[in-house]
């Protein structure tokens, strides 16, 4: 697993884990089970992300929307090299 953004920018770190079929971005909430997005390649090259949660307890904060934007941001940075 890796920090892919977060810390110095005010906002939470953001872990991406992957898997043998995609991956998940996860923040942790507070102790609690993490805010997840889980994704799958398709084809080699197009994402499905089939499944984002956040715990009760950090609804509200923008974090599903966080996991997503870094998600774009990452997708952006691992294509341009």
């Amino acid at each position: 697993m890796s920090t892919v953004s977060g810390g110095a920018s005010g906002r939470p770190p953001v872990h991406h884990k992957q898997t043998a079929t995609g991956g998940e971005f996860l923040i942790d909430c507070e102790g609690r089970e993490p805010a997840v997005l889980r994704y799958e390649v398709v084809d080699g090259k197009g994402l499905d992300m089939y499944h984002t949660g956040v715990p009760r307890e950090c609804q509200g904060r923008g974090i599903a929307v966080l996991l997503a934007t870094v998600r774009r941001e990452t997708l952006r940075s691992e294509h341009a090299r």
